[in-house]
């Protein structure tokens, strides 16, 4: 789904025509589908500045962290007090770099050793030779 679907599903309309026709009269017109393109636009975009990697749709993590940025950015918009929201989103969005940005570790290995074909519960053959002279011992 897009980023503008998944506004829609989150939030009220009531709540949505408020923040889009912020000029308009309370409970008046619908909700204004350019605003909300263009905020859903510019939060993939500031996602991508503070999460440093693109919006995935399909990651649920990026779609709830974006869904409140879109509603961050149409309360700046519409001039609402909402400086405070804004920082605790860029604050989530940090957070969530930390966890999914390309700044995290990629677990990777220089090993050269290969799996070998096993049936389930053998020893594998490269461990075979060092540990046949190894006899444990009994308990007690």
């Amino acid at each position: 789904m897009s980023l503008v679907t998944e506004v829609q599903a989150r939030y009220s309309a009531t709540r949505l025509k408020q923040l889009t026709n912020a000029g308009a009269p309370a409970g008046t017109g619908s909700i204004d589908s350019t605003v909300l393109a263009q905020a859903a636009t510019s939060a993939e975009a500031q996602f991508k500045t503070y999460v440093q990697i693109a919006y995935d749709s399909t990651n649920v993590q990026h779609i709830d962290c974006a869904c409140e940025c879109v509603i961050a950015l149409l309360n700046l918009w519409a001039e609402m007090p909402s400086q405070t929201q804004w920082d605790a989103w860029v604050d989530r969005a940090k957070a969530l770099a930390l966890v999914t940005g390309r700044d995290r570790v990629t677990p990777t290995t220089r090993s050269t050793i290969d799996p070998s074909d096993r049936d389930s519960g053998e020893t594998p053959d490269a461990d075979r030779i060092r540990f046949e002279d190894i006899v444990p011992k009994p308990p007690g």
